[in-house]
């Protein structure tokens, strides 16, 4: 079941958090912190997907409107070209966040997530970094047409790169 929650984790919390990404519990009272902090930007959203009415969380996708001066925002600018920034990043949403717990990968879940939330902005474009490997999200974005922006961004507390992809949220066959 997919529901949106705009005011962030009403059931859950940072156990179910810790138990579903396999974290320790200082990294899920750092996420939930982050998704706080993040919960007061403009046009936030959360959309959670649970095993029925009130099973355990299998999945979820949040984000907000980027703007200038926020962290994400800010490096991403700093690697596009002048006009890159202008179309992608002039009316972005960014999205934060967007997983699907392992043993539930392939079932559509994703899917329905990123269909909520998308079928919801109305900003000009969206974007999100993910992992470099083939997995079942890059599948998701490749079918939705996201376009790379960035192959291979670096963020500082990671080694491995990133791809940074763009959708733009005005194209009538990614609705």
């Amino acid at each position: 079941m997919v529901t949106r929650d705009d005011r962030g984790l009403r059931r859950g919390g940072s156990r179910d958090f810790r138990d579903r990404l396999r974290g320790t519990p200082d990294e899920a009272s750092r996420f939930v912190g982050q998704l706080a902090t993040h919960a007061t930007r403009r046009d936030f959203h959360f959309i959670a997907a649970h095993e029925g009415a009130t099973g355990p969380l299998l999945g979820f996708i949040y984000g907000y409107t980027g703007e200038p001066g926020q962290w994400f925002d800010d490096r991403i600018r700093a690697e596009l070209t002048t006009e890159m920034a202008v179309r992608w990043l002039a009316d972005v949403y960014e999205v934060v966040e967007f997983g699907v717990w392992p043993a539930v990968q392939g079932r559509g879940i994703g899917g329905q997530l990123h269909d909520a939330l998308v079928s919801s902005l109305t900003n000009r474009t969206a974007i999100l970094s993910t992992r470099q490997r083939a997995t079942f999200a890059m599948r998701l974005y490749r079918r939705h047409v996201w376009q790379p922006l960035l192959t291979d961004y670096r963020f500082p507390s990671s080694a491995n790169p990133h791809p940074i992809i763009g959708l733009d949220l005005h194209q009538k066959t990614n609705r």
